[in-house]
């Protein structure tokens, strides 16, 4: 107008708003005399809504000072791009960890004090600093621990819960370090028959076929064989039983090339092991592992000083994978594998570690046929979730596919 004032700080503000955030945007801060012909703002907004309910989102421009000059904006355009960056709503998807946190209920998931309790023993154990633990771990035996299944491989969880050997696993524990999530499947693995280090039945494996040579997790059978993409050759991710495992949409969520801890332990105490395990380090080794020894005699609790193993760790070893009354059933495997070797033992035998079903940890020769469950980390990144962890309402992944 006559007056020739230009737009000042304050005279124009727009006002975005949703259910839990409201963002404030200066128009001074975005147009100038010198500004292009259209200028696009994001804004990041979240929304949080009670079940049931309408989530929105609007927007409104205030006006404070009518007597500027903005005729220098004519025929410009401001373009608003909205970005939701977390929705929560009711009982809607939220992202793995949260989702996950939230839902412990049953006090089994690692306190973050005893978290850093376990990593100042760990450290005076000898372990480096750059290998310290920063796994919240689900602590207890299967009957305490009731809140870890999680659905991989489906998105729907009755087809779930109807053909639980093929798709449930059960929540080692998570890392918000690096936003993972350690599983392991709820059962034994089962393929076909004719592979190498395989019973009959084709639901035991050997971990290396010969007990002459002290081979080491990377060089075993077990290691090449569950990480094979061929189906002739693969006791899981080339199996056709888990055809899943060859979906870029589900083998993407599963983190490619994770840090494994393969060295020799002949430990039964869980920080004395986990020490043991951590100095050899396979970095960019495959996706598919085993548990740990560590990770099972971990699972139980501690005692006062040393963290040591109870009984029945890791939630209960494996068993048929059949529903029983909303559980599953009680194991029915008497040994199954980890990875982490026991070198040794005796002249000529070489031994991995093994947990048998009461718990106890021991060397076994390789070329032992044993039941095996394998491991893995998902992106928690790449994960939004829904259920509650129970068997009756396991977790699943809603955004695939």
């Amino acid at each position: 107008d006559s007056m020739g004032k230009a737009l000042q700080k304050g005279d124009t503000i727009l006002y975005i708003t949703s259910g839990k955030t409201e963002e404030t945007i200066d128009l001074y801060d975005l147009l100038s005399e010198e500004i292009p012909a259209s200028v696009t703002k994001e804004i990041e907004v979240e929304l949080s809504v009670s079940e049931s309910a309408e989530a929105s989102i609007t927007g409104y421009l205030k006006v404070n000072n009518t007597e500027s000059d903005q005729s220098y904006l004519a025929g410009k355009t401001l373009k608003i791009r909205i970005i939701v960056k977390n929705l929560v709503c009711g009982n809607a998807p939220r992202p793995a960890i949260e989702q996950i946190l939230a839902n412990s209920t049953s006090g089994a998931l690692e306190s973050s004090g005893a978290l850093q309790t376990r990593n100042e023993e760990l450290t005076s154990a000898g372990v480096a600093e750059e290998d310290l633990d920063t796994l919240r771990r689900f602590v207890g035996t299967t009957t305490e621990v009731t809140d870890n299944y999680i659905c991989f491989g489906t998105k729907d969880s009755n087809t779930c819960l109807n053909n639980l050997d093929q798709y449930m696993y059960r929540i080692i524990g998570l890392d918000k370090n690096t936003n993972e999530i350690k599983v392991i499947k709820a059962t034994r693995i089962s393929t076909k028959d004719g592979l190498i280090g395989s019973s009959s039945s084709g639901t035991e494996f050997a971990w290396f076929s010969n007990n002459a040579f002290d081979i080491g997790w990377p060089g075993s059978n077990m290691y090449n064989y569950l990480n094979s993409t061929a189906e002739n050759d693969s006791y899981f991710m080339g199996n056709p039983y888990y055809k899943y495992l060859q979906e870029d949409k589900w083998k993407n969520l599963i983190v490619e090339h994770p840090t494994w801890y393969c060295g020799i332990s002949s430990a039964s105490v869980a920080k004395t092991t986990y020490a043991d395990e951590r100095k050899e380090k396979l970095e960019n080794g495959n996706s598919i592992g085993l548990m740990y020894a560590s990770d099972y005699l971990y699972a139980y609790g501690t005692s006062t000083s040393s963290w040591l193993y109870i009984s029945q760790g890791l939630n209960g070893l494996t068993n048929t994978g059949t529903p029983l009354y909303g559980t599953l059933q009680q194991p029915m495997v008497a040994n199954e594998w980890t990875m982490t070797d026991s070198g040794e033992w005796g002249t000529g035998n070489n031994c991995a570690n093994t947990i048998n079903k009461k718990g106890a940890l021991s060397p076994v020769s390789y070329s032992v046929q044993i039941s095996t469950r394998p491991v893995f980390y998902l992106d928690g990144s790449k994960i939004m979730l829904k259920g509650q962890g129970t068997i009756k309402s396991p977790y699943y992944i809603t955004n695939v596919g």
